[in-house]
């Protein structure tokens, strides 16, 4: 090695640099430890840093020196070394640590990692030929836990003998702890929780504004401790069907809003066998119904309130709705679903009842193809209408009509414009005035005539 590839290493190992400007300057992320520990011999000594670090965590990455102290002695060439427990460290990217030097020299200056336990020029260099004291940066990154005791050492480049070290100390290595996931309340946190799947909490009172629809794929239990929104902000167009659709997989809400704002045909929906329980939830802003249950397994926990729940089956599965204590909704079960359930009107109840069942919630009407059809908790009850011709002979009272809407266009056949006329006949007396269309006969939509 020539003269000027040595004087390059001797100073990359030996010059003085304050310890707290480069730490700022190199890498802000690394801890500095100051503070160290030394043993002499004769009039020379060395001290590290590192004696101070005490504690740690796997992966962190430490900033320290090591310094000599003493004369100037240009007769005895030295090199510096490590024992970790009394042995040799296990170094590099696979062993128990991995460490740094800081080099100075202009030629490679910045860090480079140690790849033997050898720091110094090949050659060594003379005891603190350039003043005194020397310093020199280090940089040590644990890859195990562990108890790390450690000793730093100046040898004798011939003969290994010691000329100083430091007292040994320990430094205890923990595996880091896993930081505790923030509390959702944005979208894209929100997006991001559930792709992950498990449990994604809300902060109490978080508003979050979907911006598109939110498709859940992964298992999830979606929950705020007492309070938190889920709603549309867009075009109906951002959305499709529906603002938060569950897919095939299980998902639970607690103490969430769903509220679609007219965005969407549905708030929310689980589909292709997907399955869930609402607790203290409420589903509404649908601009068809607010919940639909399509060929999925749906329960309306306590405190949970659907304004209207629609079951379908466009694929295999079979829909049903269970509606606990302190739980209520509205059904609908429309046209596509009834046929592809193959009801007829022989077992109409005892399908539907098949669909809803309750534990002491509160089930408004489920409502088949036939207006009139109710239920008291769940029990459907089936009131079949009068022909369209007549033949049923009138017991002379008022028949309300369904109110409901289904995402087939609500009273599609016009049976409920068409049992408001035969209320106004039932109840006409000799000498009223019946409101008539153009052709003198009662006014009805033309709809009616295909029912």
């Amino acid at each position: 090695m020539n003269r000027t590839r040595l004087l390059a290493l001797l100073l990359a190992a030996m010059m003085t640099v304050p310890a707290q400007m480069t730490a700022a300057a190199a890498q802000p992320q690394t801890a500095v430890q100051t503070g160290s520990v030394a043993v002499t011999q004769e009039d020379k000594s060395v001290e590290t840093s590192l004696s101070s670090l005490e504690n740690t965590t796997v992966g962190t990455t430490t900033e320290f020196t090591v310094t000599t102290r003493g004369e100037s002695d240009p007769h005895t060439t030295v090199y510096g070394c490590f024992t970790v427990n009394s042995s040799e460290p296990n170094l590099g990217s696979d062993g128990d640590m991995t460490i740094e030097y800081y080099e100075t020299a202009e030629l490679g200056q910045g860090w480079h990692e140690l790849p033997s336990n050898y720091f110094g020029p090949e050659e060594g260099f003379p005891f603190n030929a350039l003043g005194n004291p020397m310093e020199s940066r280090f940089k040590v990154t644990f890859h195990k836990p562990g108890s790390y005791e450690i000793v730093v050492l100046i040898k004798e480049k011939d003969g290994d003998e010691v000329v100083c070290q430091t007292a040994s100390f320990t430094v205890n290595v923990t595996e880091e702890e896993p930081e505790e996931p923030g509390l959702i309340k944005s979208e894209e946190e929100l997006r991001s929780a559930i792709a992950k799947g498990g449990t994604v909490e809300l902060e109490d009172g978080a508003d979050i504004v979907l911006t598109s629809q939110l498709t859940i794929s992964n298992a999830v239990t979606i929950k705020a401790g007492t309070n938190a929104k889920i709603r549309a902000e867009g075009t109906m167009r951002s959305f499709g069907d529906s603002i938060v659709t569950v897919s095939g997989v299980s998902a639970n809400f607690e103490n969430v809003a769903i509220d679609a704002g007219d965005q969407a045909e549905y708030a929310l929906t689980y589909t292709d066998g997907a399955s869930g329980t609402l607790t203290g939830v409420t589903v509404s802003g649908g601009t068809g119904s607010d919940l639909l249950v399509d060929g999925a397994n749906v329960t309306l926990g306590s405190g949970t309130s659907a304004g209207q729940t629609e079951l379908a089956k466009t694929g295999s599965g079979t829909p049903k709705l269970a509606v606990q204590s302190g739980g209520s909704t509205k059904v609908w079960v429309d046209h596509d679903t009834y046929t592809a359930l193959g009801m007829s009107e022989d077992d109409l109840e005892e399908q539907l009842a098949a669909l809803v069942s309750s534990e002491s919630g509160t089930v408004e009407a489920v409502v088949g193809t036939q207006p009139g059809s109710s239920a008291e908790n769940g029990t459907p009850v089936t009131v079949q209408p009068d022909d369209a011709d007549g033949g049923d002979e009138d017991d002379g009272e008022e028949i309300q009509p369904e109110e409901k809407t289904s995402r087939t266009g609500g009273d599609y056949f016009g049976n409920a414009k068409w049992a408001e006329v035969k209320a106004q006949i039932a109840a006409a007396e000799e000498g009223d005035t019946i409101e008539m269309s153009g052709t003198g006969l009662p006014w009805f939509p033309s709809s009616v005539a295909r029912a």
